[in-house]
């Protein structure tokens, strides 16, 4: 079951998920931390959802909605969790559904390029690359 997370609630389940979160980025070599994720999950900036099974938080992600220029864009900034194959579908139609409420014309995902492997069932495609380096 998926359960959106009011954002006065966050700060109660944190400390079950924040390495969760931590691990998603850095696994996608993200400039992100966890740290800053709660922070705008707190001021509304993000929304969070979790992924239940029996009582248990077995997987969690992130969105944003952003305005770019005239479209609007529903971010996927993390996700992350054991057993992908028993609860992507329903995380997948999730982020769709509420982007749709929020008026998106797009739903984005930076990550691993695996992660296309999982999410071309779907229609994600790949848009762009990103490219990073260290000085």
């Amino acid at each position: 079951m998926i359960c959106g997370v009011k954002n006065d609630q966050v700060r109660f389940i944190w400390h079950e998920i924040e390495h969760l979160i931590q691990n998603a980025l850095d696994a996608g070599n993200a400039l992100t931390r966890a740290s800053t994720i709660f922070t705008a999950l707190e001021c509304k900036e993000m929304q969070l959802y979790t992924v239940m099974e029996d009582r248990d938080i077995v997987a969690v992600f992130v969105t944003e909605i952003c305005d770019e220029d005239d479209e609007r864009v529903c971010n996927t900034v993390a996700l992350a969790g054991e057993g992908l194959e028993k609860w992507l579908d329903n995380v997948e139609h999730t982020i769709c559904r509420f982007a749709k409420s929020k008026d998106c014309k797009y739903v984005r995902m930076k990550g691993r390029r695996g992660w296309l492997k999982k999410l071309d069932k779907y229609g994600w495609i790949e848009s762009a690359i990103e490219m990073n380096k260290e000085l």
